[in-house]
Formats: C-alpha cells, structure tokens, sequence
C-alpha cells in the first residue's frame, strides 16, 4: 500500500504526549494510559488485556511508524515500565521525562530532535477514534495535496467544544480554535501528522523571543499544539484536514468518558 512505500523513503515517527489530562477521573491505580480497554486473541489462543494507549500505536504502526516517543511527567514511571524498551509490534519505543505539561509546545520542541527529518504522527493515547487506517489515510492525504500538516477530523461529542476547527470544500483548514469555547463548527481534530517543515516551524516559534506572548495559551500553562496549528495558517503554511464522518472517537477525559470506553470495548 502506499502508506508502507512512502516509509520506506522517509521515515515516521511517532510523538505521543502521555499522563498530559486533567485527573478528572478519580483515582486510578494507575496511568491513564495503561487502563484496561479490551483483549486480543493471539494465534495460540492465549487472551490478554489491552491497555488503552495501544491503540494510538497500533493505528501508527499500521501506517509505517518505525519509532514512537513517549512524551511522559516525572512520577509516570508505570508507562515505561509497563511498555520498556522493546518493539511494540516491530515498532521501537522511547522515552523523554518533560517538566510541565508533555503536550505543550516547549516539550514537543524539545522531542524535535528526535524526529528531525521525518514525517510526524501526533496523537494521544487516551483517546480511541476510527478507522483503524486513520493514520495511513492522513499520510496518503498529505502526500496527495502536498500538505505540511493534515489534521483527522471528527464529529464533536454533545458537549465537547474542545479542538474545534473549520475547513473549506478543498479541506483547507481556515481556523482552529485554541480554547474549549461553544465554537460554531462541527468538527473537531483528534490527531495530525505532518512534514518536516512543520516540524521547523515549531522549533523556530520555540526560539523566537516573546513566543509565549504571541500564541498566548491562557493562564493555565504553556502554548500547546492547538497554538501551532493555528499560527501556521497565520503564516501561510499548508494546514489541511481529512474528516471521518463515520466513526467517532471517545476522549477518556473524565469519569464519564472512562464508563463509556469501558462499555465500548466491553470490560
């Protein structure tokens, strides 16, 4: 498929911000992430426990990700030592420690390093969206319309005006708003992929002096990702979308998010 060519010529990475939620959902044993969501059958017979940020990687991997960094807090030590340092499947993982919030703009900079050079695939890990090619279909779709970015987007759930963007009929992004307001759109980003050059226009947002200032992020933490791709329309760069009108997506953001992943997947 072309998803597996194109890999073969530039590498994917993956960058995924991990233990970065608010704990609106109580306490929990554990990391977010590593929550039971489901089992797999393997060829033997054997059943096993799926934990919730599996997924993410699995879509990643299916689309040609040769390596992901986990972008983790200090006191997450149970997502490496759950995951260590071996392939999840054929697929390498590593691990940076980041003060502050793993999603915000100064961490994912600092993960550039490890991504210079290769096409990006972003996404959380407690977060479970469709199609299981989600990721492939954006990177086709990148390559098609010679996008720097591509966003995946889905019908919002009643009540979630978080990620909220607008597009027009070409799929060219032409907005994305930066706080959860009742934003007029209909659509909402769950995950993105995009070039290098996306990638360096991060890191030069980072190094210009008063960025903090310029894509602001509220008095609640650093600018996020959400400040990038809204700059980057600002400054011409090619940001585009691909919808999935279809399928949905469950954001394991509150208690009222965890009941209904545990329903979707059955535990």
């Amino acid at each position: 498929m072309l998803a597996e060519a194109l890999s073969n010529a530039v590498e994917i990475v993956g960058l995924v911000p991990c233990a970065d939620r608010a704990r609106q959902r109580g306490r929990l044993p554990c990391s977010t992430e590593l929550l039971p969501a489901g089992v797999r059958h393997s060829h033997d017979g054997a059943v096993r426990l799926r934990v919730l940020s599996e997924y993410t990687l699995e879509k990643m991997r299916l689309a040609g990700v040769s390596r992901t960094l986990l972008l983790i807090r200090k006191g997450s030590w149970d997502i490496p030592a759950f995951y260590g340092r071996e392939a999840v499947n054929d697929m390498s993982l590593a691990y940076l420690v980041v003060d502050g919030s793993p999603g915000s703009l100064l961490a994912l900079e600092h993960a550039s390093s490890f991504a210079a050079g290769a096409r990006i695939a972003f996404g959380a890990p407690d977060v479970l969206f469709g199609p299981i090619d989600a990721y492939s279909r954006a990177f086709e779709y990148m390559t098609d319309t010679g996008a720097d970015a591509v966003l995946g987007v889905y019908r919002p759930r009643e009540g979630d005006f978080s990620n909220s963007v607008e597009f027009d009929d070409r799929g060219c992004v032409t907005r994305v708003w930066t706080q959860a307001t009742e934003a007029t759109s209909q659509w909402r980003w769950t995950f993105a992929v995009w070039m290098p050059v996306f990638t360096d226009f991060l890191h030069t947002l980072r190094t210009r002096g008063g960025w903090r200032e310029r894509l602001g992020g509220g008095s609640h933490g650093e600018p996020r990702i959400g400040h990038v791709m809204a700059a980057s329309i600002e400054v011409g760069l090619n940001l585009r979308c691909v919808a999935f009108p279809q399928d949905a997506y469950l954001d394991i953001n509150s208690a009222e998010g965890l009941r209904q992943t545990l329903d979707a997947t059955g535990l």
